[in-house]
């Protein structure tokens, strides 16, 4: 259908030109240009289709697809100044990938910027998905059950492809040590790739520490610890 249309359209475009005969070369040129044209159309649709993919496979929340810098809720000077952070983060991503840690109570914004940032990477061809750590050991535990495709080694392959990974509710979760070692594995095997991670958290940098222990803070740390200090939104 689509080159049939296409033919119409340049028959149409044709019969303009039938009052004044037009040269073989004008219409070759104009031959060109539909094909330019739809080319383009073709590739277009094809980038939107991909970025439809990556936000798919992002996990990112349906209430949070439609977050962006330009509508998170700036009430004070330290939110204009994460906001700031989250601007020049996606500007230089590309050169300079960082670790970050948001840490702050339920209803600041964490997942807001968190996802506002996800969404400019991926517009910018970057895959990134934002996942949490109860629904990541969930993922993890299905790799053990003989009906599944994908094993533990594949799984973690594929967290260490991203080009960004972000984990929410670090310190929501059960402190065991099978969660403790896949978080120190996957924050180890992405630092040495020059993978960056984000971690979303209630948890102050004491209690970040004392839950996760110093191997995973020191990690995170060598990026930048943003705190949302201020009241809730909710």
């Amino acid at each position: 259908m689509e080159q049939v249309a296409k033919k119409l359209g340049f028959m149409q475009r044709l019969k303009r030109h039938v009052k004044n005969p037009i040269s073989r070369e004008e219409i070759d040129q104009l031959r060109i240009l539909d094909e330019q044209r739809f080319a383009q159309e073709i590739t277009e649709r094809q980038h939107h289709l991909r970025m439809e993919r990556l936000i798919g496979r992002s996990a990112i929340l349906p209430a949070y697809l439609n977050c962006s810098l330009d509508n998170f809720t700036i009430s004070c000077e330290e939110q204009a100044q994460v906001k700031r952070m989250a601007e020049f983060y996606i500007q230089t991503f590309g050169q300079n990938p960082q670790n970050f840690v948001f840490s702050g109570g339920t209803g600041t914004g964490k997942n807001h910027l968190a996802s506002a940032i996800s969404l400019a990477l991926i517009r910018e061809g970057y895959s990134v998905v934002l996942i949490s750590v109860p629904e990541l050991m969930i993922q993890l535990r299905a790799c053990y059950d003989k009906n599944n495709n994908r094993t533990e080694q594949e799984f973690f392959e594929q967290l260490l492809k991203l080009d960004l990974l972000i984990i929410d509710e670090v310190g929501v979760m059960r402190g065991t040590t099978n969660e403790l070692i896949s978080l120190n594995h996957i924050v180890d095997a992405r630092q040495s790739n020059l993978k960056a991670t984000g971690m979303l958290t209630n948890l102050n940098v004491q209690e970040f520490s004392k839950i996760l222990g110093d191997r995973i803070t020191d990690r995170m740390r060598t990026g930048t610890w943003h705190s949302f200090n201020w009241h809730s939104y909710r």
